[in-house]
């Protein structure tokens, strides 16, 4: 391989490694901000949803339990039964929710630690294949050097 040879190479090898770094780099940012949208399960749109659900759904069964208590002439104690009633299921529906919320935040930050190591795999790769490349080159040209001083480049004529 001659001079020209090897610096064009390296050049080449310099530009795509810049340009796969970059994409790394990029790979990164676009990750963070995955998960900083994505942790708190309440800021998504299914989390917001399921809790507006839920609280339509309570609002619905308290107007309907308090339509049928005035048509019945249900007393106060029934009355606070079925209010007592609602507030648990409002309560275990939230509770859902929030187990829910749970899971899916452990579950969004497997996904962030999996593409940050996937991430980390692919700059180690890149720096085993500068290392690479560097050695290569300088066994490149200990071969040049080798062969010109045995073709008597390098000798001395007196």
């Amino acid at each position: 391989m001659s001079l020209a040879g090897m610096a064009y190479a390296a050049i080449k090898g310099g530009r795509a490694n810049k340009a796969n770094e970059a994409l790394i780099s990029k790979q990164e940012e676009e990750n963070e901000a995955w998960y900083n949208n994505n942790r708190d399960y309440m800021n998504t749109v299914q989390g917001k949803s399921a809790v507006e659900q839920a609280r339509e759904a309570y609002e619905d069964r308290a107007k309907r339990d308090a339509q049928t208590a005035a048509v019945t002439g249900a007393t106060a104690e029934t009355e606070i039964a079925q209010k007592t009633a609602q507030n648990e299921a409002y309560n275990d529906v939230i509770r859902t929710i929030a187990a829910q919320g749970s899971q899916y935040a452990h579950q969004s930050e497997g996904i962030y630690r999996q593409t940050l190591s996937n991430l980390y795999n692919q700059k180690m790769q890149l720096n085993q294949q500068k290392a690479n490349n560097a050695a290569s080159m300088g066994a490149n040209m200990g071969n040049m050097m080798s062969t010109a001083a045995y073709a008597g480049l390098f000798n001395k004529k007196e």
